[in-house]
């Protein structure tokens, strides 16, 4: 009889390495995939209250502008409208931030902004150029009514 060849049945250690070589790989890739699929709520709840905050700032520029007699810009970072009812408003925009003051009042309001912001003035029209952190950028027009009216009854 010929004898038979003997197979062995334990694994040889090129055999153990390439599998926790392929383990390790894979857990690198879960707890990488892990931590990204964290953050991404956590972004998302920042980019939508940034868009809050521009959106408040908007809001209250564009009740100021309805309503405004004369409107100027001495430096494209300042805004200064008049009203016949009521004191003066200045916006200013300094380093990530947008103010609102109203000239007989000790108290202001501020916007934290991510966004770069500057004013142009050719009334009635106020034009809001954001230039944003991704490099986008866009202009949003204001219009006074005010002035839109007196200037049709001219």
């Amino acid at each position: 009889m010929i004898g038979r060849a003997k197979r062995s049945r334990a694994f040889i250690l090129f055999e153990m390495m390439f599998v926790l070589s392929l383990l390790a790989v894979f857990g690198l890739v879960a707890v990488k995939l892990m931590v990204l699929s964290l953050n991404v709520p956590k972004q998302a709840a920042e980019r939508h209250n940034r868009v809050l905050r521009f959106d408040s700032l908007v809001t209250r520029l564009r009740e100021d502008a309805w309503a405004a007699r004369s409107m100027s810009t001495p430096d494209d970072r300042t805004l200064k409208l008049e009203f016949n009812d009521g004191p003066a408003v200045t916006w200013k925009v300094s380093d990530e931030k947008v103010e609102r003051t109203a000239d007989d009042s000790k108290t202001s309001q501020r916007w934290e902004l991510d966004e770069k912001v500057t004013f142009n003035v050719q009334p009635p029209v106020i034009s809001l150029n954001v230039k944003e952190m991704a490099g986008e950028q866009g202009t949003l027009r204001i219009v006074s009514q005010r002035m839109m009216l007196e200037e049709a009854h001219r």
